[in-house]
């Protein structure tokens, strides 16, 4: 009885859901318009054997972790129309009025109002009729979806619009569940406004031929939004229209497809052959100051594609569809580079990139920020010689021994590494003192050196067990061993990996293992026996890494970027140490799940880095969800891409690791502060973002990774 209930229940939900939407389908896709909102309720491609919808629910939409206003969801290709919710707390969004529909197409009709806020005829409280808007659904020619929309100016005033005013909502189902659920029912999306060239690349988490894209063909977005990220969700997204004003009765039309394509590859070459649109590509999107810049920008029509920018440009050539540009990267921060094209140039769209001072210059500057600004130094107090947070708006420290997101341990210790691998190049007393320091700390406060504990908060304690701390501690030791010569050091650091092992290590994937270079430090140093159980702990970490394949375990998180890094990291170092090719067959599946974490957009911020969303509302100032692009840890991609290159000689992904690695370099500014995390969208949750978190925690790792990987042709250097 209980069973049948339950069915019957599901099928009554079903039944309902059915009755609220309009079904459109062809040889490609299954598309429900939903009739209460007239937007897409669900997106199928047919020969996806898992069936997957690509359309987030709105049911899943939660307003938990809010900061100041929040709209409600709107369901996939509806406008939102935010200005007087932000700015007077009124409801002005788009209601639906109608909706028509026969077997091929679909038309859905929207209006707002106005309240009245001058002195009239009639009631002070009326509204009036301010805009309408007409979508029309349908399918192309090629079997893709066609949608079109025009916003008509329906009161008697001409309207302005800032930025973020209007936008439109395609809420892709991009939130983390679990691997299993990912890898088949989940997708990655990667957005690009880049005005009449504005797209959104979907993928699959999990490895497929069958992903979604959306391109403009006409109109265009300036940014996008978030609304209701959360936890493991990476919430709505909003595309900004590029609408600033509108007489009474003009009109404002933009239009938009959705194709299937089989990846990366295939999207660029597809969009590219949009007329409206445009597909640029580098190597690299961060140069060093000196260096050339080359981009290529590639677009169907047979119209004269021209650039523009602050920085010298030295030549342009055009062969076939692409036009590359050359520029001298003479000035340093961030420039923008605006191109147009077209058949009489009527399109523009941009790349932006960053020119940045030497990574020596960058490295020694952001060195003597942490030990001049971020040392804490008090004799006899605990935290004595430890680096801690700084907030670059008050100009002040700041430790906080009950959230440990912003204690002295953690992820701050890349302060501490990066400082003992510079010193193992260079000679410098200041640093090498505050060295001293710091590591005595970390001795004394972090780790016990006869069990191998690593502990969360000063004074050796925690709350519970974290295994992502006791990789970090022993990679510090090893690091600072060659510079102060103290073989207790790397005792103790095997003493921590042994500890690490003993507590569940086996089964867990931590972000920075770097289990070579421990096993190779040992070795050389006459630690044979210690080199050797690190050895096999570590071979078995490994295989038990491909026996559970891509269904990776939840850590701290469902499942992420991050996750992955450590599986491609270890089978490739296990590679190294033995040089069996079976561990290069089985790295394969691994990697082409991380590379759909990576931005392809061209722009430093976003292009081969990893999709991030949640690393502000636990390490920022801000404490906020949102895609916090770049952030450090998508380094470690880098590393992995840099790593293969190293193992099989491919030159492609040598240059996205590289790539990857002088994008971070953005997080470290020029008086040697540095953020912890960029939050990218224009608004996240209702707040302000395109900017940098004040808060200098974690960031450090990347400078590291930088150090140690940067412009080497072989990660064996």
């Amino acid at each position: 009885m209980r069973l049948t209930n339950a069915l019957f229940s599901e099928n009554i939900i079903e039944l309902q859901k059915i009755e609220k939407a309009y079904n459109m389908k062809n040889e490609v896709y299954t598309i429900c318009i939903d009739k209460e909102t007239g937007g897409i309720s669900q997106l199928i491609l047919n020969k996806d054997a898992d069936q997957m919808n690509w359309v987030k629910p709105t049911e899943s939409f939660n307003n938990s972790d809010k900061v100041g206003w929040t709209r409600p969801p709107q369901t996939f290709g509806v406008l939102s129309y935010c200005r007087n919710v932000k700015y007077f707390g009124l409801t002005a969004d788009f209601q639906l009025d109608k909706i028509e529909e026969n077997e091929n197409h679909a038309t859905a009709y929207y209006s707002t109002k106005q309240w009245q806020t001058r002195s009239r005829d009639g009631d002070e409280n009326d509204t009036y009729p301010e805009l309408t808007a007409k979508t029309e659904y349908c399918f192309n020619e090629d079997g893709n979806l066609a949608v079109k929309t025009v916003i008509k100016n329906v009161s008697g005033w001409q309207k302005f619009f800032l930025e973020g005013d209007i936008g439109v909502n395609f809420n892709f189902f991009d939130d983390y569940h679990d691997a299993a659920t990912c890898m088949t029912s989940r997708c990655t999306a990667h957005l690009w406004s880049g005005e009449d060239s504005t797209w959104i690349c979907g993928l699959k988490m999990g490895e497929s031929p069958h992903n979604v894209g959306l391109v403009f063909t006409q109109g265009g977005t300036t940014s996008y939004s978030q609304n209701g990220c959360r936890g493991n969700d990476r919430g709505y997204f909003a595309m900004n229209l590029n609408i600033k004003m509108l007489r009474p009765s003009a009109e404002y039309m933009f239009s938009h497809i959705i194709f299937s394509h089989t990846g990366k590859e295939d999207f660029m070459c597809k969009i590219a052959e949009i007329p409206h649109c445009a597909a640029i590509y580098s190597d690299n999107f961060t140069y060093f100051q000196g260096e050339k810049i080359r981009l290529t920008l590639e677009n169907a029509t047979s119209g004269r594609i021209s650039a523009s920018s602050d920085l010298p440009l030295l030549s342009s050539a055009k062969k076939g569809n692409k036009t590359e540009f050359e520029f001298s990267a003479d000035i340093l921060g961030e420039h923008k580079i605006t191109f147009t094209y077209g058949e009489k140039g009527e399109c523009k769209t941009f790349s932006k990139v960053f020119v940045s001072e030497s990574l020596e210059t960058v490295i020694t500057r952001r060195l003597n920020f942490i030990v001049d600004k971020q040392q804490y130094n008090e004799v006899g107090n605990a935290l004595d010689g430890a680096f801690l947070c700084y907030d670059t708006e008050s100009c002040r420290q700041f430790y906080d021994e009950q959230f440990s997101d912003m204690n002295a341990q953690r992820e701050r210790l890349g302060m501490t590494i990066m400082l003992a691998r510079y010193l193992q190049a260079h000679n410098n007393e200041k640093l090498r003192v505050a060295l001293e320091k710091a590591v005595a700390f970390v001795r004394r406060e972090v780790y016990d050196a006869e069990q191998g504990e690593v502990f969360n908060f000063a004074g050796k304690y925690s709350v519970w067990l974290r295994l992502y701390n006791f990789p970090w501690v022993s990679l510090l030791l090893t690091e600072v061993y060659p510079v102060f010569k103290d073989k207790t050091m790397l005792s103790d650091a095997y003493k921590i990996m042994k500890a690490y092992y003993e507590r569940g290590g086996l089964d867990f994937y931590p972000n920075g293992i770097f289990a070579r270079d421990l096993i190779e430090a040992f070795e050389a140093n006459d630690l044979q026996e210690e080199s050797e159980k690190l050895r096999k702990y570590f071979l078995v970490h490994v295989q038990r890494i491909i026996d559970r394949g891509v269904n990776y375990p939840k850590h701290e998180v469902n499942y992420e970027q991050t996750i992955v890094t450590p599986a491609v990291s270890f089978i490739l170092d296990a590679y190294f140490l033995t040089k069996d090719k079976k561990y290069l067959e089985a790295v394969q599946p691994h990697l082409a799940v991380l590379e759909r974490f990576d931005g392809l957009q061209p722009h430093y911020m976003l292009n081969n880095i990893a999709v991030r969303y949640w690393d502000d509302r636990w390490f920022g100032k801000l404490h906020v969800h949102g895609d916090t692009l770049p952030h450090y840890w998508s380094s470690l991609s880098s590393i992995d891409y840099i790593k293969y290159f190293a193992a099989s000689g491919d030159e492609n992904r040598l240059r996205r690791g590289i790539c990857g690695l002088r994008n971070c370099l953005s997080l470290f500014m020029r008086d040697g502060s540095a953020s912890c995390a960029r939050l990218f969208p224009f608004e996240v949750n209702g707040l302000q973002g395109e900017r940098f978190d004040p808060l200098c925690n974690d960031q450090d790792f990347a400078l590291y990774f930088a150090y140690k990987y940067l412009d080497k042709k072989s990660a064996e250097d």
